[in-house]
């Protein structure tokens, strides 16, 4: 059946109209409400919406500077506070499309700084890693969160702890591996500090950073502080052993520095282990532990430059204390007794608890091997047993 060109018209009309209604009605702020500072270094905060272009003004231009994006008509527009002082104000900010007729509004709040804050996802930096950001929040009397702080100065300091301050220091948003805001390196070169800094550990212990508003209308706002910890970043080895009562294990220490593993010494003049006295003691001067009674601990490495009460995550190992339960004998290097006359060879001796999980076979262990010097001829062994090369001698 044929269809008449006015149906058509008149089904793209209902179709346009349907599509133009649809866009109006999904049209929307990316905030309904914004807090700003009154400052001497206004902020600037983005408004935008998600669709269509919009012409921007205030109900107060007084109070409230705004700047399009684009011209004649924009979809977002930078506002920040032009007024200098006084009492709080409640502006509207509307955004009009000029061609469907729709308006957008955001309420706007220009208010006097109360209150700060420090955010930080840590408050426990690792020695010679990553910088950490920190960044400073404002509140107003009712502590509500202001949207921006950014190109305001602040000043941060670095308070000494027991340790002192020299265990942390700021790194340039310049020389940093962030993607950083350019107003950040704009302040840092006029020699200035904005709403966020980077903070690197280079010694171990603790101290505070602190930060205070650098701004001749909000004069009487109380600096916010934090107190942090600088701990290397550390791990025992063996992370896990089991040992027989009176056998002996040393213990060492690796650190993740950047992408790389270093071996660390012990004894250091930093650390010091820890254990429970009644299931091992330690020798400090050699980090050598001697299993005493059975049972399961933990060894600790404990940081000399940590007050003590502070808490702070401290490189742990288990220690399982154990009696032997049973003996294996392995011929290496092919795991099989079938061997050669004249070749070379290894009997390896492994010790086992009930549970088969593999005993340290510590220097002092002393095993005895009981072996028939007619088939094969022992060349060299550990001391403690362990293990032994040897050659056969008759098939």
């Amino acid at each position: 059946m044929a269809v008449s060109p006015g149906s058509m018209n008149v089904k793209s009309t209902i179709f346009l109209f349907f599509s133009l209604f649809t866009l109006i009605d999904a049209s929307k702020l990316n905030v309904p409400r914004v807090l700003l500072p009154f400052s001497e270094n206004p902020p600037n905060f983005q408004l935008s919406a998600d669709s269509g272009c919009y012409v921007w003004s205030s109900t107060r231009p007084d109070v409230i500077k705004i700047k399009q994006t684009e011209q004649p008509c924009s979809s977002s527009a930078g506002i920040s506070a032009v007024s200098r002082g006084g009492s709080k104000v409640s502006v509207g900010v509307l955004a009009e499309d000029r061609l469907t007729g729709l308006t957008l509004r955001a309420d706007v709040i220009v208010d006097s700084v109360h209150s700060l804050r420090i955010v930080t996802k840590t408050h426990e930096l690792y020695k010679e890693e990553t910088p950490e950001k920190f960044e400073v929040r404002a509140y107003d009397e009712q502590g509500n969160e202001f949207s921006t702080l950014q190109g305001m100065v602040f000043k941060w300091n670095i308070e000494a702890g027991r340790t002192g301050a020299e265990i942390l220091r700021f790194i340039p948003w310049a020389d940093s591996p962030y993607n950083t805001v350019p107003i950040l390196e704009n302040l840092e070169a006029e020699g200035k500090q904005g709403n966020k800094v980077l903070l690197e550990g280079i010694k171990t212990g603790s101290a505070k950073v602190s930060v205070r508003l650098i701004d001749s209308l909000n004069t009487n706002v109380p600096p916010a502080s934090e107190s942090l910890m600088v701990v290397a970043n550390l791990f025992l080895v063996p992370p896990v052993a089991y040992i027989l009562p009176g056998a002996k294990l040393k213990y060492s220490a690796n650190q993740f520095r950047g992408s790389r593993v270093f071996e660390v010494t012990l004894p250091s003049p930093h650390h010091q282990l820890v254990v429970r006295e009644e299931l091992a003691s330690l020798d400090q001067q050699s980090a050598t532990l001697t299993g005493i009674k059975i049972g399961s601990t933990q060894v600790e490495l404990v940081d000399q430059n940590v007050d003590a009460g502070e808490v702070v995550k401290t490189p742990t190992a288990d220690l399982h204390v154990v009696p032997p339960a049973r003996l294996e004998i392995t011929c290496l290097p092919f795991k099989s007794w079938s061997v050669l006359v004249g070749q070379s060879y290894q009997l390896q001796v492994t010790v086992f608890d009930r549970e088969s999980n593999k005993i340290h076979l510590s220097d002092n262990l002393v095993i005895d091997l009981a072996y028939d010097n007619g088939y094969i001829h022992i060349t060299d062994s550990l001391e403690n047993g362990t293990l032994h090369h040897f050659n056969p001698i008759l098939p």
